[in-house]
């Protein structure tokens, strides 16, 4: 009898057949399955949610604020031309450390959070109802969290019709599952693993295009959109990469690069007279920016 067992993919529907038994937490056992359309790779049963989240920033995260850092930089580079009157959302967005961050550099981004205390982004709940879609949504290290990625991506179409995230693909030398660095089995939390195919697929169920930004940053959007149009650096050779770096570095010691004012300060002014009011928790710190 074989142990092959075939499953409808996740993505496109396909057939997906199983890869492995992995062995997640130290003792759930659940199949690995890949998609032989897409080669979108995903676990099925998956049972230890609710364990696994406990602590929603596992232990083994100890990336997370570097993480946090180098978004903030990539992304302020890649929104700096789009218009300033533009809201920005973060989907997923833990402790609110990135929306933080991409405030102080004077972007305005709310973030969509169900389950973690929003510690950073008080008062920066998004709100498509208050404030009308958002000029794009960031997805810094969900995917590979989603057990019901169409689901969640629907969710996110509702707030912008541009998807800009990180994950990692599956390696193209097929490295034994458990050996990868990014599966994840030790903590639980990651259940779904990419590869272009798959979200060039997902895309293409909505009628968006994929592109693929770097090694870990991804963009599904219209075609049309602004973003479409950001330099990739995918693709691009390792010398070219480097003169590019070089080259920038150069720029930087001659001319500062322009950056937007930060939000730090009207942000602290304006919570400063909610607390005297009386009413810290029902402000929002952009609602002079609301729709109508």
């Amino acid at each position: 009898m074989s142990d092959i067992h075939i499953m409808k993919c996740k993505i496109c529907g396909d057939a997906s057949k199983s890869l492995s038994k992995e062995q997640v937490l130290g003792k759930h056992f659940t199949n690995l399955y890949e998609c032989q359309s897409c080669n979108f790779i995903f676990m099925d049963p998956i049972y230890w949610l609710d364990e696994a989240y406990q602590r929603p920033i596992t232990a083994l995260d100890l990336g997370y604020v570097e993480r946090n850092l180098r978004s903030a930089d990539f992304v302020e580079q890649l929104l700096a031309p789009l218009p300033p009157s533009l809201l920005f959302v973060d989907y997923g967005g833990g402790t609110g450390m990135f929306v933080r961050m991409m405030r102080d550099r004077g972007f305005r981004f709310h973030i969509v959070e169900p389950y973690t205390e929003t510690t950073f982004a008080n008062n920066c709940e998004a709100n498509v109802d208050r404030f009308g879609r958002y000029g794009a949504l960031t997805a810094i290290e969900v995917f590979e969290h989603l057990p019901n990625p169409i689901a969640s991506f629907k969710e996110m179409l509702t707030f912008s019709s541009a998807i800009l995230f990180t994950t990692e693909l599956y390696p193209n030398s097929r490295p034994a599952f458990g050996t990868w660095w990014y599966s994840g089995l030790e903590h639980g939390q990651h259940v779904s693993f990419h590869s272009e195919k798959s979200l060039e697929a997902l895309g293409r169920q909505f009628g968006l295009k994929y592109k693929r930004l770097s090694s870990n940053w991804h963009l599904i959007a219209p075609a049309d959109h602004a973003l479409m149009n950001s330099p990739t650096k995918w693709g691009v050779s390792k010398w070219r990469r480097r003169v590019t770096k070089l080259s920038h570095k150069v720029k930087f010691l001659f001319s500062k690069p322009k950056r937007r004012p930060s939000l730090l300060q009207e942000d602290y002014r304006l919570m400063r007279q909610a607390f005297r009011s009386g009413t810290p928790e029902h402000t929002h710190l952009d609602h002079i920016w609301e729709e109508g």
